[in-house]
């Protein structure tokens, strides 16, 4: 007889990775394991890690790696950052400027329920009821070379001096500071030419138009 006790674990862990996608029908999970190579002849042990393998793309909460959340009611786009203690709020509508902010504690951050935060002053942020959970694959902090056919599904946030804000992704969002209000602009780019800390964000627009220099970068966190 096998071991009955392999069973409670094993189970344990289908639930998580279910639960980190609720949306899915138990049968579309059976097909999410099929196209990954697990079919009737699978061992446990084969099942066990495949499931650990969806779960590091899709954890069911955040923890300490960097994690992409999306949110409702209302929507909302949190990159998270534990270990450097960085969170960019984004809206779904992009004229919208991002909120980044410094993070002291992540307080709940499970799918199905609030997420909240704690900033560096002790506020707690409530943005939303958790919908999923993405893990954020890239730390690239050099965006020099960046082409938008290279980008995937990765995007980028650059603070710069005097406290502009850029997003990059397949379009870019910048967000410039006045005295009274920001601005926010569009622009659509063929290669960033440069883009670390200490250096200029100089992009190469679409249509050959000449590269421009968007200030001077003090910060990149990579969203997604």
């Amino acid at each position: 007889m096998k071991d009955p006790t392999r069973i409670e674990p094993l189970m344990n862990l289908l639930c998580d990775v279910w639960e980190a996608q609720p949306d899915l029908e138990l049968s579309e999970l059976w097909g999410i394991l099929e196209n990954r190579g697990i079919g009737w002849g699978a061992t446990d042990e084969q099942v066990a890690e495949e499931l650990r393998r969806i779960l590091r793309e899709h954890p069911v909460r955040v923890g300490d790696e960097p994690a992409l959340v999306y949110t409702t009611q209302p929507d909302h786009l949190v990159s998270i950052h534990p270990g450097e203690g960085s969170v960019m709020v984004r809206h779904p509508d992009r004229s919208r400027q991002p909120a980044w902010w410094r993070l002291a504690a992540v307080v709940r951050a499970r799918v199905g329920g609030p997420l909240v935060l704690r900033d560096e002053e002790g506020i707690d942020h409530r943005l939303g009821l958790i919908r999923g959970i993405d893990r954020i694959g890239t730390q690239r902090r050099d965006l020099a070379g960046l082409r938008p056919e290279l980008l995937g599904d990765a995007a980028y946030a650059c603070r710069l001096e005097g406290g502009d804000l850029v997003v990059v992704g397949h379009g870019i969002d910048v967000y410039a500071k006045g005295r009274r209000s920001v601005t926010h602009s569009a622009l659509r780019w063929a290669e960033i030419k440069a883009g670390a800390v200490g250096t200029g964000l100089v992009i190469l627009p679409r249509g050959g138009e000449r590269a421009r220099d968007l200030g001077v970068v003090c910060a990149v966190l990579p969203l997604a």
